[in-house]
């Protein structure tokens, strides 16, 4: 518990995988002398290993607190690891493993003894270890790691152990072993028995705790999850049925440039789906936000299949100009952020549609700007598919976006800079995930994209603190540049940072969700968003026609979607449960301390790889 999570701790802040591959390092040296592999625990250290040492009954001896060290460790160590880090299975495997074998031995009163497995050894209650299992069950629970219809009985008890037996009435927490290695024989441990290191333990549990017990009270995620509904359901529920086209009342920009009002619909579902995504990964569960994902999902994958399907009245507009590129580039996006929920059970048929509406898109010969990044996506999404994909316009993409870095997270959007918000919109989340995809496909080219990749995280870390300090106290954001009526879509790489659980330093989980709330409410509360229809109508903020560009239509505005991004944590996760923390302007303008911010240099380098 006091060393793995340093090394993540030491990873997070560096930016550095030695750390990381010293971690696996050490804990397979330490599996190697201290696991038990017959139980799936795990010895003080070598001094304790059986049969060369045993309890007093001639049992194996396994101390309640060193074991807690490794279970609230790795749960600590998960909570930080990088989602694709190579040997990430193996730290979840063995949380999973370690977990049944502790619930497995608890006390019927709920409690451990000092040695685990022979309470006749030490006998009695042990708080420190019984704290840190709790902390560590709870922790599995909020982050979908462990079932919670096994684990909440034994919450449950160890609750009730720790609440009402080793909280004193004078405040005290008893029962705690003192400093020691090993459960040692006639040593009393009583309810004067305390420690910092035993209330530490139990403050650890019961924080955990709040966060399972005010997870399906959230207001700011309920808040969320309304706002999200409000604007997918009139979309989903009518593409499920072949209807989109039908029901859609669409609108334009009073400078429309005359393409094709067919567009509308693409622009709709591909923008929609790739901010609902993240949100429909979660699990099905019985509260009123489970209902409404689950419908979406259902409708979703309804939509997709429709979306490719010729015969069907709400097939979308692929082919015949070259829009189809951009909305494509979203449809793969969503795929990518939620690809075992809503591609992998789309049937054989759709899928082979798939590939071909995206391969035939390599037609279209993007403009010299962010739309390299469109064609680069729905590449990246055909290799981590495992079928046939354009390295040259993944790689070409790639150099380019690399040329137009300006510089402490921004881009410029093609050889000149243009004052916008299109490192939100496009930059930062496509490249990203372009990396990411060469990197789950396995390809080998002359770009190292795990190293590309990591700076590009980099940046985008460097990006959302600047788009956190952009919001006001009152809500509000600076309003300038092309394309404004995406909206909350500005906000885009500060809600992906929160859900890849990167926020940079300076920014806390509670200080960004409240910031985002306050845009929200600032934005679409008391304000005409929707038109007649129940669909989004043009505006920044309101109906403001007079804010489109000449390529808008109220399918565009879908993008705003794209901030809700972090409804892909689970609620009781410390995003939604944390207390909620002012932002960055608020603190500088009342007075509070703030942190200061300066440049952010890039400081990974990359050569070609051959």
């Amino acid at each position: 518990y006091m060393v793995m999570p340093v090394m993540t701790k030491l990873y997070k802040v560096t930016g550095n995988h030695l750390y990381l591959d010293k971690l696996y390092e050490y804990i397979v040296y330490s599996d190697s002398i201290m696991l038990d592999r017959e139980t799936g625990l795990y010895y003080r250290d070598a001094k304790y290993v059986y049969p060369k040492h045993k309890t007093s009954s001639g049992k194996k001896d396994f101390w309640a607190r060193g074991d807690g060290w490794v279970l609230a460790g790795l749960a600590k160590v998960l909570k930080d690891l990088p989602a694709d880090y190579e040997h990430r299975s193996f730290f979840v495997n063995k949380y999973v493993k370690l977990a049944e074998a502790v619930a497995a031995i608890q006390q019927p009163e709920g409690y451990w003894t000092r040695s685990m497995m022979d309470p006749t050894h030490a006998p009695g209650p042990e708080t420190s270890g019984t704290a840190f299992f709790t902390y560590g069950f709870l922790w599995g629970i909020n982050n979908g790691y462990l079932d919670e219809a096994v684990y909440k009985p034994v919450i449950n008890k160890a609750w009730n152990y720790l609440a009402k037996t080793a909280l004193q009435k004078n405040g005290k927490i008893g029962y705690v072993q003192p400093i020691g290695e090993k459960a040692i024989p006639g040593q009393v441990v009583d309810a004067d028995s305390e420690a910092n290191f035993g209330v530490g333990a139990f403050l650890l549990a019961a924080c955990e705790y709040v966060r399972y017990l005010e997870a399906p009270e959230n207001q700011d995620r309920a808040y969320w999850c309304n706002l999200l509904y409000k604007m997918a359901a009139p979309v989903l529920s009518n593409m499920a049925e072949g209807n989109l086209k039908k029901n859609m009342l669409v609108e334009v920009s009073p400078n429309w440039d005359g393409r094709n009002k067919g567009v509308t619909y693409m622009e709709t579902f591909g923008r929609l789906m790739a901010g609902v995504a993240p949100w429909l990964t979660l699990p099905d569960d019985d509260t009123e936000e489970g209902r409404m994902r689950k419908q979406l999902r259902e409708w979703a994958l309804k939509s997709y299949a429709n979306a490719v399907d010729p015969a069907n009245p709400d097939y979308l507009l692929w082919r015949g100009h070259g829009q189809a590129l951009v909305d494509a580039a979203y449809v793969a996006e969503s795929f990518l952020r939620a690809y075992d929920q809503l591609w992998m059970p789309l049937d054989d048929t759709t899928k082979k549609r798939y590939f071909e509406e995206f391969t035939q898109l390599r037609r279209v010969d993007p403009p010299y700007t962010n739309w390299l990044l469109f064609s680069s996506t729905i590449e990246s999404f055909l290799a981590k598919a495992g079928t046939e994909c354009d390295e040259y316009r993944i790689n070409s993409a790639i150099r380019k976006v690399e040329e137009w870095y300006t510089g402490d997270g921004w881009y410029a959007d093609g050889p000149s800079f243009a004052f916008d918000y299109y490192s939100s919109y496009v930059f930062h989340p496509m490249y990203l995930e372009t990396l990411q995809g060469m990197k789950d496909a396995g390809k080998y080219t002359r770009i190292h994209y795990k190293k590309y990749y990591d700076r590009a995280l980099k940046r985008a870390r460097k990006f959302s603190l600047v788009l956190e300090r952009l919001i006001s106290p009152e809500g509000t954001f600076p309003v300038f540049g092309r394309s404004i009526p995406y909206r909350l879509a500005t906000m885009q790489p500060l809600a992906l940072m929160a859900w890849y659980q990167q926020l940079p330093e300076g920014v806390s989980n509670g200080q960004a969700r409240a910031a985002l709330t306050s845009v929200m409410h600032r934005m679409y509360d008391n304000t005409e968003n929707f038109n007649e229809a129940g669909f989004l109508t043009i505006g920044f903020a309101g109906r403001q026609p007079n804010v489109a560009d000449w390529y808008t239509n109220n399918g565009s505005l879908y993008m705003t979607s794209l901030a809700f991004l972090p409804l892909g944590l689970p609620a009781a996760h410390p995003f939604w449960t944390d207390a909620a923390q002012p932002c960055t302007q608020a603190k500088a303008w009342g007075g509070q301390p703030f942190p200061k911010d300066h440049h952010w240099s890039d400081d990974i380098r990359t050569w070609d790889l051959f």
